[in-house]
């Protein structure tokens, strides 16, 4: 069958299915898909389709295929690129994962030729990674690629569209003009028309190619955006986790600080409790704070008056601090003391200044360990 032939799918078909790796079967094809170049769509994909369905070692015969056809299609249009540039990236990663050595020496030669001779506007070593990754990725780029590359063209025809349509329009008006006067226009407004419904008909067929290659990036960035929004919605949700585990560390941490002075607090009041719970086990109540504690009746002078007040600051301590054991443990020695001595005036003399001396003792024993407190707060 000669190449002048009208493009047939079943019989593209047989001869794919006879495909072998002779330069005479590689080259005698290639030459035949050119010539149906506006077939370019149909064809690679029934070539992706045999592709998948041959042998192994087939394969890189189908590799041979497509090469031939890139390097010789390309000087009479980027339709074959761009389609080949679709299915190529995941051929050549399966012959490079899954065929021998020489098909991994075919593959990884074929990327360097086509880098070389600018055939695909790739980096070849872009490609080598995705040969050996592959994923969604590389999908979206293979099908980015052909809209970078056709942006030139693609403006070139919605301009060249817009204008002949504009121009038409125009002719238009003039054919209503001729019609009604009946001006002898015709056969050139009929040559214009065909003109531009040539530039129509070309627009047409070029903007068709462009919406196809959108269409396929449309689609791998809707799979792509449908793999992404799951794994978007796990990042925020752990986000949400960690924040909320950085205002817990923070209370924490908050807590600790403040735990010194709730700790000294806490014991201050134990104290008081074990104090006032030796202080009942004694016998000896605690007198309320304004009360002094009671000695023996004697005629009230300034000096006694004084003592007296003494006194009262230790029965303060004995209900609030931790000294209340041992200033009760005294007193109770001095009460005894002073009821032996209580008709021997030098001996009750020299029991006061002693009972006033320890008092005062204690009461700075017991005030001591709280003024760091007390000026902290000031």
């Amino acid at each position: 069958m000669g190449n002048n032939e009208g493009f047939d799918g079943h019989i593209l078909s047989e001869k794919l299915s006879k495909l072998n790796n002779s330069q005479q079967s590689i080259e005698s094809l290639s030459r035949w898909c050119i010539s149906h170049r506006k077939k370019a769509k149909q064809i690679v994909e029934t070539w992706d389709k045999y592709f998948n369905s041959s042998q192994k070692d087939q394969r890189v015969s189908f590799l041979y295929l497509a090469n031939d056809i890139l390097q010789n299609s390309r000087r009479k249009g980027s339709e074959f690129v761009n389609e080949f540039w679709k299915v190529l990236p995941a051929a050549l990663k399966h012959v490079y994962e899954n065929g021998d050595e020489h098909g991994k020496k075919v593959a990884t030669r074929l990327v360097d030729i086509w880098d070389e001779r600018k055939i695909v506007k790739r980096d070849a070593h872009s490609v080598r990674i995705k040969l050996a990754v592959g994923g969604l990725p590389e999908k979206i780029l293979a099908a980015l690629q052909p809209v970078l590359d056709e942006h030139a063209s693609e403006e070139a025809a919605l301009n060249k569209c817009s204008v002949a349509a504009h121009y038409v329009g125009k002719i238009e008006e003039d054919v209503e003009i001729n019609l009604t006067q009946g001006t002898q226009q015709r056969s050139t407004l009929l040559d214009e028309l065909k003109e531009q419904e040539d530039v129509l008909n070309q627009s047409v067929g070029q903007l068709e190619a462009v919406a196809a290659t959108r269409s396929a990036l449309v689609l791998q960035l809707k799979e792509a955006l449908q793999d992404q929004e799951p794994k978007l919605e796990a990042v925020r949700t752990q986000l949400q986790v960690a924040q909320h585990q950085i205002e817990k560390v923070s209370n924490i941490r908050r807590r600790l600080s403040l735990s010194p002075v709730l700790n000294l607090q806490s014991n201050v009041i134990k104290m008081t409790a074990e104090s006032t719970r030796a202080s009942e086990s004694t016998g000896i109540q605690s007198q309320p704070p304004n009360q002094p504690v009671p000695f023996a009746p004697v005629k009230t002078t300034d000096e006694e008056n004084k003592k007296a007040a003494a006194a009262a600051v230790a029965a303060k301590l004995a209900a609030s601090t931790s000294s209340a054991q041992m200033l009760t443990s005294v007193l109770s020695s001095l009460v005894a003391e002073e009821a032996a001595s209580m008709f021997s005036p030098e001996k009750r003399q020299k029991l006061e200044n002693q009972c006033l001396y320890l008092m005062l003792a204690m009461l700075m024993s017991a005030v001591r360990p709280i003024l760091p407190l007390y000026n902290s707060k000031q």
